[in-house]
């Protein structure tokens, strides 16, 4: 895991390693400060910043810049999404 701009992949965004480094920091934990924080940090509103966390983590050299936030994101996203596709089926 790198931390300083200069030293990221060049294929990686210093923006985009900006949003895994504010995920890192667990402010999912923390919805209505999260989304203050985003729109302060990022200019942007949650949803339009969760989009931008899914591209982001769709790329291979964010899983090279910090493999553990996005193993952890990835599986949270995933896990969200298979909960909302079975939501409102009949057990």
């Amino acid at each position: 895991m790198t931390e300083h701009p200069d030293q990221l992949d060049a294929r990686l965004s210093v923006r985009q390693a900006e949003v895994i480094a504010f995920e890192r920091a667990g402010w999912f934990k923390f919805a209505g400060i999260r989304d203050a924080l985003v729109l302060e940090r990022f200019g942007r509103g949650p949803t339009r910043h969760a989009q931008v966390l899914h591209h982001v983590l769709s790329l291979p050299a964010a899983d090279a810049y910090d493999p553990a936030t996005v193993r952890r994101l990835v599986e949270r996203r995933d896990l969200l999404r298979a909960h909302r596709s079975t939501k409102g089926l009949l057990p």
